[in-house]
């Protein structure tokens, strides 16, 4: 049998965790993400052998695993060695059990120990593929660094997904701001520019340029932002150049999100290319 229904009747148990990991990596991502909730495994150093790991959700590869609130993981640490450095990982071991017909899966906080030297590295990990049937995955949370026999920093390694709520608020803020479209333009501001003396160097050239924004865009779309971006001076590497707006007492916010009069700055009497993003 090929294709089959997860979340439908069948009148038997047929959902797995197979069926309910690749769902949640479809939706979460193919790889490992702690989540924004309780304490997203906020490590705390209890002592120089003890480091705490907090509460949380990750998905690793769409296997939801968790710590609960008020709860935590008290993760031993074995003593450093005076005047050499050791890294030590903190990962979060997902396991299957494939010497029975069950498949049992499981998930721990483990202590993977590096070796102490002049220099600190971090030891080998176990990196699987579980969409594809690994049975062993870590996912690294924290680097425990030890300098001598002392916790010197514990350095979080693991990237957090934003929820549907943050991603809404991100896109009604886009809809607010009335633009969805990004366009890099790039325009020519030609030689020769005029020259301020030696007390303005390096950006002693100078020029003021207009630029209609909405003659860059589609046909009935208009700018609602400019960003400047940088300068390319033809002929020359290593020299300076920018570009300011040139902003007018009294004009609105809107207008000053939108200059179409900009002055050029540069350190050679030269043709320079600013380039802008419109955003509309």
């Amino acid at each position: 049998m090929a294709a089959y229904i997860v979340t439908g009747l069948q009148g038997r148990e047929h959902v797995t965790s197979e069926d309910e990991g690749a769902f949640n990596a479809g939706i979460v991502g193919t790889g490992r993400y702690v989540m924004k909730t309780a304490e997203k495994f906020a490590a705390e150093i209890v002592s120089n052998n003890i480091v705490r790991i907090k509460s949380g959700d990750l998905v690793n590869q769409g296997r939801h695993i968790r710590t609960e609130v008020n709860d935590y993981d008290d993760m031993t640490i074995e003593n450093g060695t005076q005047s050499l450095k050791r890294n030590d990982l903190i990962v979060m071991r997902y396991k299957k059990d494939t010497s029975t017909n069950i498949e049992l899966e499981s998930a721990e906080l483990v202590v993977i120990k590096g070796t102490a030297g002049a220099t600190a590295t971090d030891p080998t990990y176990t990196s699987g593929d579980i969409l594809a049937g690994a049975t062993q995955d870590d996912f690294p949370l924290y680097r425990v660094s030890l300098n001598g026999l002392n916790i010197e920093k514990v350095t979080p390694l693991f990237s957090t997904v934003p929820n549907l709520n943050e991603l809404n608020t991100k896109i009604a803020k886009m809809d607010d701001g009335n633009y969805r479209h990004i366009k890099v333009v790039t325009v020519t501001v030609s030689n020769p520019l005029t020259d301020l003396g030696a007390a303005y160097a390096p950006l002693r050239y100078y020029k003021m340029f207009e630029v209609d924004w909405d003659s860059f865009l589609p046909t009935g779309k208009k700018a609602k932002e400019v960003i400047f971006s940088h300068v390319t001076i033809s002929g020359y590497n290593g020299e300076y150049a920018t570009c300011t707006p040139y902003l007018k007492n009294g004009e609105t916010a809107a207008q000053q999100q939108l200059p179409t009069q900009w002055a050029l700055w540069c350190s050679k009497n030269a043709y320079c290319y600013p380039t802008f993003f419109i955003l509309y």
